[in-house]
């Protein structure tokens, strides 16, 4: 097999994984939202709905940026950097006192 070809699949392989462990976390999201203070449940839906599309919002802005660097830097280098930075993240989330850190940081994992 062609050596670009196993990168492929390996990287392919470990970013589906960390995308499945990132995501791993909206179904608790209401629950983690409700934890936080807000214990009205359209507050609750509106907080999760908020939550859930805020990283798609800055990954639309911030996508072309990453991927003008990863040209420049290299792939490998930037996979691992967005690897560890949402970990840290997620890591962070758990440490949230309130829904508004907790949305900040749901930002943050889409840049």
């Amino acid at each position: 097999m062609v050596s670009w070809r196993k990168s492929l699949y390996g990287v392919w392989i470990s970013e589906l994984f960390t995308l499945i462990g990132f995501n791993f976390v909206l179904p608790f999201l209401p629950y983690y939202i409700q934890q936080l203070g807000i214990t009205d449940m359209k507050e609750v839906s509106l907080w999760a709905g908020l939550l859930v599309s805020a990283p798609s919002l800055t990954l639309i802005a911030s996508a072309p940026i990453w991927g003008i660097v990863a040209d420049k830097i290299g792939r490998k280098f930037m996979l691992i950097r967005a690897i560890f930075f949402g970990a840290l993240i997620l890591f962070l989330m758990g440490l949230a006192r309130n829904v508004q850190q907790l949305l900040i940081l749901r930002l943050f994992q889409g840049l």
